[in-house]
């Protein structure tokens, strides 16, 4: 019986209609990021696939500069959408703080961020001050008009004139009309480059490619029980000193060469994430390398002691034809098979 490679107590079943325990189709690199139907594993239950979708993914994919790629080659996640950038902004003309919202499809968006400043003037009374776009301040004075009803309060213009109405608010109003704006010298309003988030992030990717690749054996043994625990929460779970590798914004060269990385591959913001082939004495290695190194992190790091299946060169056991990664083009969602054979025949370049 397979069992789900994130939650290996649960047996996975082929029930329909689904349930928890249902197989469900779950993209290796994440849908969100241009994962592939070509790269993906059945061997995950519903539930493990929609909470770590949740905990995982969603967070992973909003991350910097992630989100910049995904706004530029316009990735649809699962919901169909693609987020849009948001700035911090001021008002070039009085200072007013502001959101800039960049959309996927052009619109650029200023919108100014809604104020409320309350004083205090004597015992009961205070001065009230709103700003922010007409919308967002006509919601703010109806829901105050409407508990001033419920409380038996007045309001009162500055000149003491009462204020009951909408409209003897509204001639309150001082229009002011915004239509310049500075970023602020702050990251959009995206997550930081969080090394928690990232680290969950590749570890899943991985889990799937080692999966994949070397099969239940190394899923369900020690390497992959140790990359599972990275998928925790708690980072006192993640086994730190058992798993050792690298993190650049470069991969080293012979890296490149053998996985067949090229500067096409960075013009198509290509993903690559393979297992290099180990000898007697390395262990294998996990290459995970996400839009072409454009500006993202790349990994490299081991997933376990040398296994004998997987020798090269000067192995004749295993099918030339085998995949050990795969490269995949995000903007069309195709996946080309990383083989040992192409692997070989790089390794003398």
């Amino acid at each position: 019986m397979a069992h789900c490679i994130y939650v290996p107590e649960r047996e996975l079943n082929e029930d329909s209609p689904p349930n928890e325990r249902t197989r469900s189709v779950e993209h290796i690199v994440p849908w969100a990021l241009g994962g592939s139907n070509g790269c993906a594993t059945n061997d995950v239950s519903t539930k493990a696939n929609n909470d770590l979708g949740s905990e995982i993914d969603a967070p992973f994919s909003n991350l910097l500069p992630i989100a910049f790629h995904r706004h530029a080659l316009k990735l649809e996640g699962q919901s169909g959408a693609i987020p849009p950038v948001v700035f911090d902004a001021v008002a070039t003309k009085n200072g007013t703080p502001a959101e800039v919202t960049f959309h996927a499809d052009g619109r650029v968006e200023f919108v100014p961020k809604l104020r409320v400043d309350r004083n205090p003037i004597v015992a009961g009374a205070e001065k009230l001050s709103l700003g922010g776009g007409r919308v967002d301040v006509e919601r703010v004075l109806k829901g105050m008009r409407e508990k001033a009803e419920r409380t038996g309060k007045k309001f009162h213009a500055i000149t003491g004139e009462p204020l009951g109405s909408a409209a003897d608010f509204e001639a309150q109003y001082e229009m002011v009309e915004l239509d310049q704006f500075k970023l602020l010298d702050v990251l959009p309003r995206f997550p930081e480059f969080n090394q928690k988030v990232w680290a969950r992030g590749i570890m899943k990717i991985a889990l799937g490619v080692g999966h994949k690749v070397l099969g239940p054996e190394w899923t369900f043994g020690e390497w992959g029980g140790l990359l599972r625990r990275c998928l925790s929460d708690d980072e006192s779970q993640w086994p730190k000193r058992q798993l050792r590798g690298r993190l650049s914004c470069k991969l080293p060269g012979q890296i490149s060469t053998i996985l067949g990385m090229t500067p096409a591959s960075t013009d198509n913001y290509e993903h690559v994430v393979a297992i290099l082939p180990a000898d007697n004495l390395k262990p294998l290695m996990m290459v995970v390398s996400l839009f072409g190194a454009r500006s993202v992190p790349q990994a490299v790091f081991g997933i376990g002691p040398p296994v004998a299946a997987l020798r090269v060169p000067g192995n004749d056991t295993l099918p030339a034809r085998l995949p050990l990664g795969w490269r995949i083009r995000p903007s069309i969602r195709t996946a080309e098979p990383i083989t040992v054979e192409e692997m070989v025949a790089r390794t003398s370049l």
